[in-house]
C-alpha cells in the first residue's frame, strides 16, 4: 500500500508540473532570406476542340480532324480522342476507343500523317468489329488531348530480359545499383 501511495503522489507531482502556462510572447526574429524561384511548370497537355456536330452512319463510318501537330510530336505523344453521342446526352464524354453510347457500337481512332498534316481518325464500327451497319449516330463534339511526354527511355534490348545479368538491367532501366 506504501508504493501504491508512493506512485500516486508521484504522477500527482509530474501533472501538477506538466500543467503550467506558457509564458509571454518573445520578440519576432530577423527575416530569413528568400529562396531561389522554381521554374514556371507547364503540363505539355494541348486540347483540340471540334464543336461542329458530325453525322457517321453505315455508308461513312469516319470522320478526320486535322490537328497542327507534327510526326514527331505524334510518336512522342499520348493522343486520346473524346466524343459525346447525342443521343446519350450532352453532358457524357465517352473515350473513343471502346463501346459507345448503350454499347450499340464501338469506336476506334487513329493518326496518319504527311507533309502537309496530321489527321486524327474517329471511326465507328458494329459490336463485333465488322463495317458498321447500324442507324445513323450523331455526334455533338469532338475533342483531341495531345500530352507530351518529358522523357522517352527506349526499352528496346539485344536480347530478352530474362537473359540478362542484373547489372544489365539496372542500366536500361536507369535504375541506380
Amino acid at each position: 500500500m506504501k508504493k501504491l501511495t508512493k506512485i500516486l503522489c508521484a504522477l500527482l507531482v509530474v501533472l501538477t508540473m506538466s500543467c503550467a502556462k506558457d509564458g509571454a510572447t518573445g520578440p519576432q526574429g530577423p527575416a530569413g532570406t528568400n529562396g531561389t524561384n522554381g521554374t514556371n511548370g507547364n503540363a505539355n497537355v494541348t486540347v483540340y476542340n471540334f464543336d461542329t456536330d458530325f453525322i457517321l452512319s453505315s455508308g461513312s463510318s469516319s470522320k478526320s480532324f486535322t490537328l497542327p501537330i507534327t510526326q514527331t510530336q505524334v510518336d512522342e505523344s499520348l493522343i486520346l480522342g473524346f466524343y459525346k453521342d447525342n443521343a446519350c446526352g450532352s453532358q457524357f464524354w465517352y473515350q473513343s476507343a471502346g463501346l459507345g453510347c448503350s454499347g450499340s457500337y464501338q469506336a476506334r481512332a487513329y493518326m496518319s500523317n504527311s507533309t502537309a498534316n496530321t489527321l486524327h481518325f474517329f471511326q465507328i464500327y458494329d459490336v463485333d468489329g465488322s463495317s458498321y451497319s447500324g442507324s445513323s449516330k450523331t455526334f455533338l463534339q469532338y475533342k483531341v488531348i495531345v500530352i507530351a511526354s518529358s522523357s522517352i527511355i527506349n526499352l528496346r534490348t539485344s536480347k530478352p530480359l530474362t537473359q540478362m545479368s542484373y547489372d544489365e538491367v539496372c542500366d536500361l532501366l536507369h535504375i541506380q545499383k
